[in-house]
């Protein structure tokens, strides 16, 4: 199978904070989108984009923390109040906690504690210098297939450019290497 023939692109406008909402370049889930449904689906899609499920918005408060640091996780997450929603002291509580998060996403207590766990543990990883090693986090790619004449787009991890290596952090449910390995074959 011969190579296609790519040109890097650069645009200005594709930032962290554009980067799902551009439909001008075609990224891999919206490819995978058009192929496996049909270019109507896709289409509509575009205009009906798919909102982040609970599972979704962990691995994204996870990427955050590992891959950009801890200021800029508590600069964008905040862990919500463990209480009773029912109460008067409860509704009362999460009134004032919600006058004073801004911009924050806020993370359920049980789900704060299980990203600072799964940090630490990372963190304490025999295999975690490949990751550290890494000289660019969560950055964004653009190319022209010129073959076919498609804009294209990727936002990778980590890569390290030194040793020519990308990096894809998961989280998962069930981290058994069987069910592991046929989660990562479906995604």
């Amino acid at each position: 199978m011969k190579r296609p023939k790519i040109t890097r692109v650069t645009d200005q406008e594709i930032t962290d904070n554009t980067y799902y909402e551009d439909c001008m370049y075609m990224s891999n889930s919206m490819l995978k989108i058009f192929i496996d449904k049909c270019p109507r689906y896709y289409a509509y899609r575009l205009e009906n984009p798919i909102n982040p499920t609970q599972a979704m918005k962990f691995g994204t408060a996870f990427h955050v923390l590992v891959l950009e640091g801890l200021e800029k996780f508590t600069n964008n997450y905040i862990e919500e109040p463990d209480v009773d929603k029912r109460t008067t002291l409860g509704k009362a509580t999460l009134a004032k906690f919600n006058e004073r998060i801004g911009n924050r996403q806020t993370l359920s207590r049980k789900d704060y504690q299980l990203i600072m766990s799964m940090h630490e543990c990372l963190s304490e990883h025999k295999n975690l210098d490949i990751l550290k090693e890494c000289t660019e986090m969560e950055k964004i790619y653009l190319w022209k297939n010129e073959d076919i004449g498609m804009l294209c787009k990727g936002k990778l991890d980590a890569v390290n450019t030194n040793e020519k290596y990308i990096v894809d952090l998961k989280t998962t449910r069930n981290a058994s290497p069987s069910v592991f390995k046929e989660l990562l074959m479906n995604s």
